[in-house]
C-alpha cells in the first residue's frame, strides 16, 4: 500500500495548504519539535525527513527529542547510514514510496496534538532557488485523526483513537506556539526594514558620485543624518595608511575640535 499523508487532506483542507520554503518548512518544525521539548512531552513523535541524509543537520535537536520522548521515529529512503540515537527508530522506505517526497511531523497525545505534512514541489522557489513544499500545518482533530489513521496503517499497527482531548491544555500549546511564531515574523519584518534602509541610503550616496569629492561627502553626511536620525555626523578617511582624518561634519560634530582635512 502506497500512502500518501500529504494528499489524503490535501484536497480536503485546500485552505490550509500554503507553499514554503526549506526555510520555513524548518521554522514550522521546529515550532513542534521546541514545544515537545519545552514542555518535556513523552509522546510518539513521527517525522518524515525523505531521506536519512536530510538527518544530519537535525542530530542535535532530535537527539534531544530521543531523550525525552516515548519514542521517535524518523522516516526515510536509506541512502545514509545515520548512528545509533537511544529513543530514536529509523524506519526505511522505498524511493518509490510517496513518503519519500514527503516532509511531515506528527504528534498525537490527549493533551497536544499537531501535524504538519507537505509534498515536495517540482521546479524550485523562484526566490532562493532552493527546494518548496505545497503543505499543512494543522491543529485540527480532524486532520490529525486522519494522519493519525493513515500513520497507524504504514507502521502496521492496530489505530487507537485517542477517547478524551484537553482543549485547554491544548490553547495553552496552540498560543505558546503563534506566540514565538509572531515574535519571529516581527523580527524578520525589523530586519527587513533595517536592509531597505541600508538599500536606500547606498542607492542616495550612489546618486551622489558625479560631485566632487567635497560635495559628496557633505551631501553624504546629511543623508546619513536624515537617515539614521542622527544629532551629527563625521566622514573620517584613511589616508596613506596613516591616522584617519575628519573629511567632513555635519550637524552636532560640528565644532568638536577635530581638524578639517579641506581647511
Amino acid at each position: 500500500m502506497n500512502i500518501s499523508l500529504f494528499r489524503s487532506v490535501a484536497n480536503q483542507y485546500q485552505h490550509l495548504r500554503q507553499i514554503n520554503t526549506v526555510a520555513m518548512m524548518n521554522v514550522i518544525s521546529h515550532q513542534i519539535e521546541d514545544q515537545v521539548l519545552q514542555h518535556k512531552l513523552t509522546v510518539d513523535f513521527y517525522a518524515g525527513f525523505q531521506r536519512f541524509s536530510h538527518f544530519p543537520d537535525q542530530l542535535r535537536r532530535y537527539s534531544r527529542l530521543g531523550a525525552i520522548c516515548r519514542r521517535v521515529y524518523i522516516f526515510g529512503v536509506a541512502d545514509y547510514q545515520p548512528l545509533s540515537i537511544p529513543g530514536i527508530e529509523f524506519i526505511e522506505i522505498s524511493p518509490t514510496s510517496a513518503l519519500a517526497q514527503e516532509w511531515f511531523l506528527f504528534v498525537n497525545t490527549s493533551s497536544f496534538w499537531a501535524t504538519l505534512v507537505a509534498q515536495e514541489m517540482e521546479g524550485r522557489d523562484p526566490a532562493t532557488g532552493g527546494r518548496r513544499f505545497d503543505g499543512i500545518l494543522s491543529y485540527d482533530e480532524a486532520v490529525v485523526d486522519r494522519i493519525a489513521l493513515l500513520m497507524s496503517q504504514v507502521m502496521e499497527v492496530p489505530y487507537e483513537p485517542i477517547p478524551v482531548r484537553h482543549y485547554a491544555n491544548q490553547n495553552l500549546h496552540i498560543s505558546e506556539i503563534s506566540g514565538r511564531m509572531l515574535a519571529l515574523h516581527e523580527k524578520a519584518e525589523l530586519l527587513c526594514q533595517q536592509r531597505w534602509v541600508r538599500l536606500a541610503t547606498l542607492q542616495q550616496i550612489a546618486e551622489l558620485s558625479s560631485n566632487n569629492l567635497l560635495e559628496f561627502l557633505h551631501d553624504a553626511a546629511q543623508i546619513l543624518q536624515d537617515v539614521f536620525g542622527a544629532t551629527g555626523v563625521a566622514i573620517a578617511l584613511k589616508i596613506a595608511n596613516q591616522q584617519y582624518t575628519i573629511m567632513v561634519a555635519e550637524g552636532d560634530a560640528n565644532g568638536k575640535g577635530w581638524k578639517n582635512a579641506f581647511e
